[in-house]
């Protein structure tokens, strides 16, 4: 995700595709609990900022990848070369 979440909001299609993310990496990688936490559980951090992180602290990150792979695998498509840059640049310029 892109963003200073201690000064801006997490947008609702920022938040889906962070949990989309950690669970096609819990599939992928056959963790059965996945629990989402911060970077600053970590190391002395800001990341991810105050209102990314009260989805982390709250556990609603974590109930949004277990509702996602409730339903089955995810399957997160891996884009490269020209076409990420071009998909990229398409979402920086809104």
């Amino acid at each position: 995700m892109q963003g200073n979440f201690d000064e801006e909001e997490v947008t609702p299609e920022q938040l889906h595709g962070a949990a989309i993310a950690f669970a096609w990496a819990a599939s992928t990688f056959s963790i059965s609990s996945p629990k989402v936490a911060g970077h600053l559980v970590y190391a002395a951090t800001a990341c991810p900022g105050r209102d990314l992180y009260s989805y982390v602290r709250s556990g609603e990150l974590t109930r949004r990848v277990g509702d996602l792979l409730a339903t089955g695998p995810v399957d997160l498509p891996i884009v490269c070369g020209p076409e990420a840059v071009e998909r990229v640049a398409a979402i920086d310029a809104g």
